[in-house]
């Protein structure tokens, strides 16, 4: 799932506390674009892979989940 320069573009952006923008980062707990994310997780989808929050992108408290990033943001098929 690497973008062009061997860079990922897109990724599951763990987060602490059920806190999707505040919470703080968990890396030793992102997650592929492609895999499924469960419920009890909080998040963003990066979908850019800047490992930032950016207003486009959406987050996920404890009780919802985007299933996979791959659904929520668009380019990440396009850079399969």
């Amino acid at each position: 799932e690497a973008a062009s320069g061997g860079r990922i573009a897109c990724m599951w952006r763990q987060t602490a506390n059920c806190n999707a923008t505040h919470g703080e980062r968990e890396p030793d707990r992102d997650r592929l674009c492609s895999e499924n994310v469960p419920l009890g997780n909080s998040g963003f989808c990066d979908c850019n892979g800047d490992n930032q929050k950016n207003g486009d992108e959406l987050g996920y408290d404890c009780q919802s989940t985007p299933g996979s990033c791959e659904t929520v943001c668009p380019q990440a098929l396009q850079d399969r």
